[in-house]
């Protein structure tokens, strides 16, 4: 009987306790709670960094030009012309002086002491190097005599207003394409021959030419006229 006695003594106490708790609990519960900020409304500002002004000064590019070479023919490369520079203003290359050929021989014909005499005769003429030294010589002859070997009695037999077409040697042969005028000679047939002969005389002056054949604009013909000179085959001196 006595320990019934003392278990009933307890339970009091211990349903006092679990009230007490149970009230706590519910004031946790409803008792109001403070506002906290998720990070996701959480504003974040950024503060601009404060510089003290600084000036900026820009400079050209720097274009560092090659010097101006000279090539082999004298012009000069790599030349950069200056804004409102005239082309004229330009360096101007410098060219080596023509080359002269001294003592290029080209023939005439001088009157012996009979009128009726006639011999071929030639003379110098200084003539400036290009690709084409016999068209040169042979040019330069169609011009004629000066007026000084006119006076010592020499003359040329070529017709007026004659001129070299064209002139190419093959095998030792020169073939010299002359225009229609070349026909025309008003000495008759000893004026065909002396012509005939100041060619050949003068183009055999090269070492590469042995022989001549004539050409009338293009063509071979027989005979410059019917009063003489016969041009059908190739002509040398003998």
């Amino acid at each position: 009987m006595a320990y019934r006695k003392k278990g009933l003594r307890l339970g009091p106490v211990v349903f006092i306790i679990f009230l007490f708790a149970l009230f706590f609990l519910i004031l946790y519960l409803i008792a109001p709670k403070p506002d906290i900020d998720t990070p996701s409304d959480i504003l974040i500002t950024e503060r601009p960094i404060e510089t003290s002004p600084v000036d900026l000064v820009l400079e050209p590019p720097v274009i560092q030009e090659e010097p101006a070479a000279e090539s082999e023919n004298g012009v000069l490369e790599n030349v950069t012309l200056e804004s409102g520079a005239l082309e004229s203003e330009l360096p101007v290359s410098q060219t080596e002086e023509p080359v002269q050929v001294p003592g290029r021989n080209i023939y005439f014909i001088q009157a012996g002491n009979d009128s009726y005499e006639m011999q071929l005769i030639n003379v110098s003429r200084n003539l400036t190097s290009s690709n084409a030294p016999l068209m040169d010589s042979i040019n330069v002859m169609l011009q004629g005599p000066t007026t000084d070997e006119e006076n010592r009695g020499i003359m040329s037999f070529i017709p007026v207003n004659s001129r070299l077409l064209s002139a190419r040697v093959e095998n030792e042969t020169a073939y010299l394409n002359f225009n229609e005028a070349f026909r025309y000679n008003t000495g008759g047939r000893e004026g065909y021959e002396a012509q005939i002969r100041q060619i050949v005389y003068t183009a055999t002056e090269f070492s590469t030419v042995k022989r001549v054949q004539f050409l009338i604009e293009g063509n071979i013909v027989d005979e410059l006229s019917q009063d003489g000179g016969i041009i059908r085959y190739p002509i040398g001196r003998n």
